[in-house]
């Protein structure tokens, strides 16, 4: 349990829990993270490590779930359309291959070049990251961790940056062009807010405060209703 001054008063630390729900308003993979950390690795574990049959198409999270390495690494292990809401995405820099020319209106947007010198130097390294995922050899929380504590002087990371800016350029120019992907995306997280307000609506045991200090006993905790919406 960590303090973070949003949640809990100064004097008071919790815990944060991060859930993945499926388009079918079910729950399928539930983690204990702590309040101050960036969400966006531990999408990946969910979709690596829950232990369900559903093969899901696209992820959609807000703007604390998307890094361009989740971006990659979503892209090339999981298969999956990562289709984050950005916040103020007209402020988001988009990445041009080396030799192309923007012209239009979005030309200013786009404030950079693909280094892939840099994604093919570091080729084989990328490739060993993303089986190590795929083969549950190592987790994405503790793999970012890792990378992102020396990042500035990390040149594996800075490849990884420039490979997941590929798909996040992608992703905002059809977010751009297709107003029903935008729809998608909103749908998708206010389903995820709606489980949230149900979840408070139904309170365990002493509304919502569980003094149980055994496993079993707080397993058979009532669950009561809250106070009228």
């Amino acid at each position: 349990a960590t303090f973070h001054p949003k949640y809990f008063a100064s004097a008071g630390r919790g815990i944060a829990v991060y859930t993945h729900v499926a388009d079918t308003w079910m729950p399928f993979y539930t983690q204990v993270i702590t309040c101050h950390v960036r969400q966006a690795p531990y999408i990946l574990d969910g979709l690596l490590q829950h232990a369900t049959h559903l093969q899901p198409t696209e992820h959609y999270t807000d703007t604390q779930g998307f890094t361009e390495v989740v971006f990659r690494l979503s892209n090339v292990i999981l298969k999956i359309d990562f289709c984050p809401r950005v916040k103020a995405m007209h402020d988001q820099d988009l990445y041009r291959p080396p030799g192309m020319k923007i012209k239009g209106p979005l030309a200013a947007h786009f404030g950079g070049t693909i280094n892939t010198a840099l994604i093919e130097r570091h080729w084989d390294d990328l490739v060993r990251i993303f089986s190590s995922l795929q083969r549950k050899v190592t987790s994405a929380v503790l793999l970012c961790q890792r990378l992102s504590s020396h990042a500035k002087h990390n040149p594996l990371h800075k490849a990884l940056l420039e490979i997941g800016r590929i798909p996040k350029t992608i992703h905002i120019l059809k977010c751009y062009d297709d107003p029903e992907r935008r729809r998608r995306s909103s749908a998708g997280l206010n389903r995820i807010e709606c489980y949230h307000t149900l979840a408070r609506h139904l309170f365990y045991g002493r509304q919502g405060q569980n003094w149980e200090r055994e496993l079993e006993e707080q397993a058979v905790a009532v669950i009561e209703p809250g106070p009228e919406p």
